[in-house]
């Protein structure tokens, strides 16, 4: 037989008055597990043997009542609508009256970042490419381009900006290319409907010998993984065509992959090219995030430079040479101006702001591009 200690009053004069106030004083030091606040009706509730004994069986059976005919109550009550005058103030007014909260004004964005585009690098390359072709005086192109993304035909417009004049060949598998005969036919250039590997052997006589016209800068833009499985086209085939026929002296070849689903994309490139394609050499890989992960290789014909002296990739066209003049441009599209001091990691670099004499080790690299190539 349990002995239930007496309930003494905590809050009130009597345990009537307890029960109108509130017992969550008392009941907080006791226990954790069981709560009543009648002030704002919410009630929970877990049955523990301590409390009967510690308020008494006659005090704990008003609680355990209490608790349930606050939950019938509460399912009793209507819920209140709101009147008349709540409704002409909130609901009824019209949307074109209502007030619009105060945003801050962002400026113009000099240049696309991941936050605003999920192809914000694309520029980046081209433009790469574009002051390659320009720096060492390029006058035929050769480019597989994109007439369906959301600034068609970037790449041919971007060399045409850099080096006017230029003689650019243009293919797509895409249909959609077709529509920009007029404008091809306005600068001279040539447009092609078709598969990279199709055309190139097209060019080609009875002999298997080309005598047309070589390119400086050929741009072999895959965006797919190096996978030489069920494709119409074969972009190691691609490759030496270009090193045996359309190359120029001194040109310089730029394919890129996606690494999505593809491991040790670096490797199998590295060693394909070597087995299969003897006559070119990497100058260097350049791995960057688009759409999704890729990678872009810049290659030359071996023997047309000197070995000590490989002309620039297109990775040594991005990344900034150490003091060298860069913006950095934040998520509101605010710029300074900072000087380049190195890459922490692969995202990750560090840039020092002259005007707060501050280095910041984490600036994020989309958000940072070298003065010369935002123009």
């Amino acid at each position: 037989m349990s002995t239930a200690k007496p309930y003494t009053p905590i809050m009130g004069k009597s345990p009537d008055e307890d029960e109108r106030f509130g017992v969550s004083a008392f009941l907080g030091r006791r226990s954790h597990r069981f709560r009543v606040q009648w002030d704002t009706g919410e009630c929970t509730w877990e049955p523990e043997k301590t409390l009967r004994q510690d308020l008494g069986k006659d005090a704990y059976d008003r609680l355990v009542k209490e608790y349930y005919n606050t939950k019938e109550e509460a399912k009793k009550k209507p819920l209140k609508k709101p009147t008349k005058k709540k409704a002409s103030s909130m609901s009824s007014v019209p949307s074109s009256t209502k007030k619009k909260p105060r945003t801050k004004k962002h400026a113009k964005k000099l240049f696309k970042t991941k936050n605003d585009s999920d192809t914000c690098y694309k520029p980046v390359i081209n433009q790469a490419i574009a002051m390659l072709a320009h720096k060492y005086k390029a006058t035929s192109a050769f480019v597989v381009d994109d007439p369906s993304s959301t600034v068609p035909m970037q790449t041919t417009n971007v060399l045409r900006e850099y080096v006017p004049g230029i003689d650019i060949t243009a293919v797509s598998c895409d249909p959609k290319i077709n529509t920009f005969k007029a404008d091809f036919a306005k600068h001279n250039d040539q447009l092609v409907c078709g598969m990279t590997t199709t055309f190139l052997e097209s060019q080609l006589d009875e002999d298997g010998v080309y005598i047309g016209k070589r390119y400086n800068m050929m741009f072999l833009d895959y965006c797919d993984t190096p996978s030489r499985l069920g494709k119409k086209y074969d972009w190691m085939r691609d490759v030496q065509l270009a090193m045996d026929h359309f190359l120029a002296p001194k040109g310089m070849l730029h394919l890129t992959f996606s690494s999505r689903g593809f491991g040790h994309i670096h490797t199998f490139v590295h060693f394909a090219l070597d087995e299969y394609v003897p006559s070119a050499q990497i100058v260097a890989p350049y791995d960057y995030r688009d759409t999704q992960n890729m990678v872009v290789f810049t290659l030359v014909r071996k023997g047309d430079w000197p070995s000590s002296r490989p002309p620039l990739s297109i990775g040594r066209a991005i990344i900034p040479r150490p003091e060298e003049e860069v913006l950095v441009q934040a998520d509101n599209g605010e710029v300074w101006k900072g000087t380049f001091v190195g890459m922490l990691n692969s995202k990750q670099w560090s840039i020092y702001c002259p005007v707060k004499q501050i280095c910041y080790d984490n600036i994020d690299k989309d958000m940072v591009r070298p003065a010369r190539m935002t123009i």
